[in-house]
């Protein structure tokens, strides 16, 4: 009878969580912006996930690729093909504050660096702009960014929710042209994992430049960029299919009392499909 008591009233262990995809994956886009379309290719290898660990107190959220790139695109009357490559790597270290529950409060810090650099084929990059503008596409292109988060986590045996909101700062290329390249950023984050079989993923984020002072002009440029991203990956056995979509853009505020005048850049607007083989 004791020993029954004893058992009874001892806490239960919950199991940890873990979902991860690695494979090898094409990935192509159509892309719409300011040198007027693209249609971007990528081969890559990838390893993304969510683990939890120490009886569900800490989730470690991934995600890791590399590969080759290609685009075609251009103005109507220029065409043009791109080569290259891309790296992109994302990191959260969380804390759930009640982690024997499936529903936790939860805090975290992330760092992330997606960047990639295309050269236009037979053309020096000197000359990349002179016919078709290729901010965003061509040359080197990236952002790094640390954040921290603050949300709810959720856990149970095959699936997991993870909600939060972040402040940061990022670095950013290309950016507001005279406000400069280093933003403080707000935004949301969401992410759903059902082992073994699917992944989503919400993200919208804001970000201003802090105030620079134009000696020549007399004017205080500020940059604001937006971005929205979202992302679902379905598993099929050892082949696994994902869709995504993101739109951003960027303005420049020069502010001369009493004088404001804003400058910005059409939304970059992109679709993609991607089939993949696990490894």
């Amino acid at each position: 009878m004791l020993l029954a008591s004893a058992c009874l009233a001892a806490p239960v262990r919950a199991d940890e969580f873990a979902q991860d995809t690695r494979g090898v994956f094409l990935h192509g886009s159509y892309v719409l912006d300011t040198f007027g379309k693209a249609i971007p290719l990528q081969l890559d290898v990838q390893w993304a996930g969510i683990r939890s660990f120490s009886e569900r107190r800490y989730l470690f959220t991934f995600d890791a690729a590399t590969g080759f790139s290609g685009a075609f695109g251009g103005n109507s009357s220029e065409r043009f093909f791109l080569v290259g490559g891309n790296l992109r790597s994302l990191g959260e270290l969380g804390l759930r504050l009640m982690p024997q529950s499936d529903h936790s409060l939860y805090v975290g810090a992330t760092a992330l660096f997606n960047g990639s650099a295309l050269s236009v084929l037979g053309l020096p990059p000197d000359q990349y702009n002179q016919k078709n503008s290729l901010d965003g596409i061509g040359g080197l292109n990236g952002v790094a960014a640390v954040r921290l988060n603050a949300g709810l986590s959720g856990l149970r045996e095959h699936h997991a929710l993870l909600g939060t909101v972040f402040v940061g700062g990022s670095l950013r290329k290309p950016a507001s042209a005279v406000a400069g390249p280093l933003y403080f950023d707000v935004g949301a984050r969401a992410q759903f994992d059902i082992v073994k079989s699917f992944t989503a993923t919400l993200e919208g984020s804001w970000g201003t430049t802090f105030g620079h002072l134009d000696p020549v002009f007399g004017v205080t440029n500020t940059g604001t960029r937006y971005e929205l991203v979202v992302t679902v990956r379905k598993m099929l056995g050892p082949l696994w299919l994902a869709l995504d979509g993101q739109l951003h853009g960027t303005s420049n505020t020069a502010t001369s009392t009493p004088n404001v005048y804003v400058t910005a850049t059409p939304t970059f607007v992109s679709a993609g499909l991607a089939l993949g083989v696990s490894l």
